[in-house]
């Protein structure tokens, strides 16, 4: 079911169901490296809290109690010509208004035998409040613009 997002310009796609998940199921190639994410959009959609998986994995959990949009994602090796990236209903309804794959090169992840790497933070310490991403980053990974650094 498609609803109006209060927050932003774009659709949303609520799952409306009793128990369960919704799956995307998405064409990879075995073996290749790719980044994923998801985009959820914070508003009107209150009291909302599900979890994303890749696979068998968790990925994250998106409550709706934010002030701003979230984006979750993570970097994944093919294990074969698919994967599924499910919301996962908790609480309420998922929701979700953007899915992105992007092909990674193989030097994206320096050999390591990975399953999955979830984001945890990626910033823009060069301050300022504006966003990175390509074609400044040609992964397509997100810099998020802050005025003052932040630490861990």
């Amino acid at each position: 079911k498609d609803v109006s997002n209060y927050g932003s310009n774009e659709n949303v796609r609520l799952f409306d169901i009793d128990e369960g998940k919704r799956c995307y199921n998405l064409p990879t190639i075995k073996n290749e490296v790719y980044l994923i994410r998801g985009i959820f959009p914070s508003g009107e959609l209150s009291n909302s809290s599900f979890y994303l998986t890749i696979g068998v994995t968790q990925l994250g959990a998106v409550i709706s109690s934010r002030l701003q949009d979230l984006g979750i994602e993570g970097v994944f090796r093919a294990t074969k010509d698919y994967i599924d990236f499910c919301l996962v209903k908790e609480e309420v309804n998922p929701y979700i208004s953007r899915l992105e794959l992007r092909p990674l090169p193989e030097e994206y992840i320096h050999g390591l035998p990975i399953t999955v790497l979830k984001l945890i933070s990626r910033n823009n310490l060069k301050g300022g409040e504006d966003d990175i991403r390509y074609p400044v980053d040609k992964s397509d990974r997100i810099w998020k613009g802050t005025s003052s650094p932040s630490y861990a």
